[in-house]
């Protein structure tokens, strides 16, 4: 299903509108430019008890004059969100989404980009998700999800939260964001256990910023924040501070951009080592930090293409078995067909530079030249 420049001129929902208690689910939809005064795309009150699922759908600049630039939800108790793209939608709060009163969260595979909290009705919190007393049953789940350049005017300028027993933020990619406090995260009185998480590059604010409840902080990687990485909460044993070496990234406004981490980053394998924790990856139990680690990741990236014994994301190249980081080279310094074995390298270069002198004179007469 597709939705295009649907408006609800003075009232809420720019496409869909539901105020009766009912199951929900939708996939493989798109939503584009719609506009309404509480949920840009689709406006949803009234759903406890009731599963609200989402997957698979797009949102592309739709915009709120109140709440919920792409989607508003209340009083629903289940929600689950999967594999959805938030680009570019606007509201006073939640940029991209508004939802207060709900039961449980579960927020995994999705991708929210420069979506903005833009403060113009005297909110400004939540450039992509906001969420207010969300979570009284059990912990939300928020996995491998990616926030890159959300803005808020205010606070959150990737994630508002304030309440609910738990939030438990695992395997999140916090890339370029901004607000006045708490760039990537600002959270009030709820209980947070935020682990094995990219903070980088915000542009303002703090990565993380936090007040109140229980905070639970560890094995992540921070890396050039402005203010600072964290605000109100310790960093953790495990967390350490470093250039992630992603494959391309830039703070260009670019959704697109490739997010994943080189087989060379410290990101790789360095994320908590519990088994709950463990990549899907046939190859190893490790973890990465960052949206390509943690059992729900996208098993693309935990794949051995090329068969050479390199998943996805630790080779070179998983389309050629010839490259990977643990390929031997040998230097024929006279070009005579004959290789120095004694001076190899390992390397995923196709002709690595071979620093020390090599020697690979040709064979004595009668004898086998290793190698040639």
């Amino acid at each position: 299903i597709s939705f295009t420049a649907s408006k609800a001129t003075s009232g809420n929902g720019g496409a869909i509108y539901n105020t009766v208690s009912s199951n929900w689910s939708l996939t493989d939809s798109s939503f584009t430019t719609s506009e309404a005064m509480n949920g840009g795309a689709i406006y949803w009150n009234d759903g406890a008890g009731r599963t609200w699922t989402l997957s698979d759908t797009t949102f592309t600049s739709n915009t709120a004059t109140t709440n919920g630039g792409a989607i508003y939800l209340s009083i629903v108790s289940y929600a689950n969100w999967t594999d959805n793209t938030f680009n570019q939608n606007t509201a006073d709060n939640g940029g991209a989404l508004y939802y207060s009163f709900g039961n449980i969260l579960t927020a995994r595979g999705n991708a929210f980009c420069l979506n903005t909290a833009d403060n113009k009705a005297g909110g400004g919190d939540g450039g992509a998700m906001y969420l207010s007393n969300v979570g009284v049953d059990a912990d939300n789940q928020y996995q491998n999800n990616t926030f890159v350049e959300n803005t808020a005017e205010d606070d959150g300028g990737a994630l508002w939260i304030n309440a609910g027993v738990g939030h438990d933020l695992f395997n999140n990619h916090f890339l370029g964001n901004a607000s006045n406090s708490g760039g990537g995260l600002w959270s009030s009185g709820a209980d947070l256990e935020f682990s094995n998480n990219l903070v980088a590059l915000t542009q303002a604010g703090y990565g993380v910023s936090a007040t109140g409840g229980t905070k639970v902080f560890d094995y992540n990687a921070y890396y050039s924040n402005t203010s600072d990485h964290l605000n109100g909460v310790a960093m953790g044993t495990h967390s350490f501070v470093a250039e992630p070496d992603l494959l391309k990234y830039e703070l260009n406004g670019d959704c697109e951009d490739k997010l994943w981490p080189v087989y060379t980053s410290p990101l790789i394998d360095a994320g908590d080592p519990a088994a709950a924790h463990d990549d899907p990856d046939v190859a190893s139990s490790d973890n990465d930090i960052g949206y390509t680690g943690g059992p729900y990741a996208d098993t693309t990236f935990h794949t051995d293409g090329d068969g050479d014994g390199y998943t996805f994301i630790k080779d070179c190249d998983d389309t050629d078995p010839a490259q990977h980081p643990g390929q031997e080279w040998y230097p024929d310094c006279d070009g005579d067909g004959y290789f120095d074995v004694a001076n190899v390298q390992v390397s995923c270069d196709d002709s690595p530079v071979f620093t020390a002198v090599c020697d690979d004179g040709a064979c004595a007469a009668g004898s086998w030249c290793e190698g040639g």
